[in-house]
């Protein structure tokens, strides 16, 4: 398994990049790859994305933030600075073809690695994603073509929440969105995080 940090990057031209590794893994020329990377202001809409949860088009125009549709399971949801975004592009053939047991183990990676914070994270049956006294603190939505996945799960470390407040993410009002930063009310370091992040990834698939 592979990790690779990209830094701050465009999400096109990184949904660009994991379909090209997402076609070389599904050939077996490449090993599993987990790529971590930052965006700038988007929003990305899902499979299951409804029109009325962007209630207001111009909000989002005026702040010069585009909506991008993703070829991804899951609704709308927002990413952009302060966000650490993990996308794994993993063959699930040698991981039991178990679509549940993959993403059940992405919320476990998420939770333990909030845990070295201090922080008591959960999933909730029947709603993907992490949740930190009812409150979101990651969202998750997936793509698996091939049994390779791509897409993935985006983690709030410092994120100015104000951008959920202009759509419903994930169905849900945007009240019900969370970042590290206000639960433990420090800034936190997005390397620590992902080094953090990657340690408990390796962890959890046995690296």
């Amino acid at each position: 398994m592979k990790f690779m940090s990209l830094g701050k990057i465009d999400y096109k031209q990184c949904y660009d990049y994991q379909k090209q590794l997402h076609s070389l893994r599904v050939e077996g020329s490449i090993p599993d790859t987990i790529l971590l990377v930052e965006h700038p202001h988007v929003i990305t809409t899902g499979r299951t994305f409804n029109k009325t949860e962007i209630p207001d088009k111009n909000v989002l125009q005026n702040h010069d933030i585009k909506v991008i549709e993703a070829d991804r399971g899951g609704s709308v949801t927002y990413h952009g600075p302060g966000q650490l975004v993990c996308y794994p592009i993993i063959d699930l053939r040698k991981h039991k073809k178990d679509v549940h047991l993959f993403l059940n183990r992405i919320e476990n990676i998420v939770i333990s690695a909030l845990a070295f914070y201090g922080i008591k994270a959960n999933s909730i049956k029947g709603q993907r994603g992490v949740w930190v006294d009812n409150k979101k603190i990651a969202s998750i939505g997936i793509g698996i073509k091939r049994w390779v996945t791509y897409h993935g799960v985006a983690i709030n470390l410092n994120v100015d929440l104000k951008y959920f407040g202009m759509i419903k993410p994930c169905g849900y009002n945007s009240s019900v969105m969370i970042s590290l930063d206000k639960i433990i009310r420090q800034e936190v370091s997005l390397e620590e995080f992902r080094i953090i992040f990657e340690q408990v990834f390796k962890d959890n698939f046995k690296i």
